[in-house]
């Protein structure tokens, strides 16, 4: 079976490449022009997959790694009697 795959395939890169409608290359082959016009889909099918394979759908973001900043350590706080309040860090 991947024979006759390989050799439709084979006529359809053919064709592509040949500038001639399906008709005028299927006569010239003797190939019935639906048969060509069947697996020039099948071959445009397997070109998408692979194509969409390779190039995948996800990208690969590169990831930055920074030391984490430490936190400041509350050193005093201040409430004053008007509700403000005041604090200092170390």
């Amino acid at each position: 079976m991947e024979n006759k795959k390989e050799k439709m395939f084979m006529y359809v890169e053919q064709w592509l490449s040949s500038g001639l409608s399906q008709k005028k290359f299927a006569e010239k082959h003797l190939i019935v022009e639906k048969t060509l016009s069947y697996w020039n889909s099948k071959h445009l099918h397997e070109v998408r997959n692979k194509q969409i394979n390779k190039d995948s759908l996800f990208v690969e973001l590169p990831l930055k790694t920074s030391p984490v900043p430490k936190l400041p350590q509350l050193y005093m706080e201040f409430e004053l009697p008007e509700g403000l309040r005041i604090k200092m860090y170390r």
